[in-house]
């Protein structure tokens, strides 16, 4: 498929796993402390639109699929962690468990 061998292709959905992780626990902290919630989303959502015109031109080369794959490890943690960010910030203290739990729950795909 796309004439390139399994493992490469395979390799796509793993490198989007493995960027996952890190950018979670470094990147997406370090942005929200830094820049606040407003930026985070933003860049994420710019890093995510990237991800999707990479994704569409897959038929030009596969190495563009894996560039969006690239893009989107490092997009998801920035919006995925807004609704913690969003509540600690929006809510009281005795609420933020509740209010979290509703918007990762409007969050999540169906």
């Amino acid at each position: 498929m796309y004439d390139v061998p399994v493992i490469l292709y395979n390799m796509n959905s793993i490198l989007m796993g493995l960027l996952y992780i890190p950018s979670n626990f470094i990147l997406a902290n370090y942005m929200f402390k830094r820049y606040g919630t407003h930026i985070t989303i933003g860049v994420g959502i710019g890093l995510n639109c990237a991800c999707l015109w990479c994704r569409t031109l897959i038929n030009q080369s596969f190495f563009l699929s894996m560039l969006g794959g690239v893009f989107y490890g490092i997009a998801q943690p920035l919006i995925l962690n807004a609704g913690t960010e969003i509540a600690s910030a929006w809510f009281d203290t005795h609420e933020v468990l509740f209010d979290t739990v509703v918007i990762i729950s409007w969050n999540s795909d169906k």
